[in-house]
């Protein structure tokens, strides 16, 4: 597809066990970001069963788009995909990238003021 092009082309090996790292959550994320920005409305994630690795990525998604807390990211993420289920590194990913913004936004804070 279209979409599966462009991430390939992008570099972003989105092939991983467990985990993503912060680093390749934050590239998804920019990804999404910028699909977005360019007007497009629909992203297909290919993904064995899309309740762990790839939820947990969307849960990055919706911290930082939405300020909100992993928990409140998990379910948000719940009432429209009632299977998703995350294991402990998975948990571990999201609750370390709301870390990885919050320092961001800090920083960011700090620099303007």
């Amino acid at each position: 597809s279209m979409v599966h092009a462009e991430y390939g082309s992008s570099g972003i090996n989105a092939e991983y066990g467990g985990a993503a790292t912060v680093q390749e959550a934050a590239e998804i994320v920019a990804f999404i970001q910028e699909f977005k920005r360019d007007g497009k409305r629909w992203f297909t994630c290919i993904a064995k069963a899309g309740k762990g690795r790839s939820a947990s990525v969307v849960m990055c998604y919706l911290c930082q788009k939405h300020r909100v807390t992993p928990e409140e990211a998990f379910s948000m993420l719940r009432e429209q995909r009632k299977q998703v289920d995350l294991g402990a590194k998975q948990w571990k990913l999201v609750r370390d990238y709301c870390k990885h913004i919050d320092i961001g936004l800090r920083v960011n804070v700090l620099i303007v003021t």
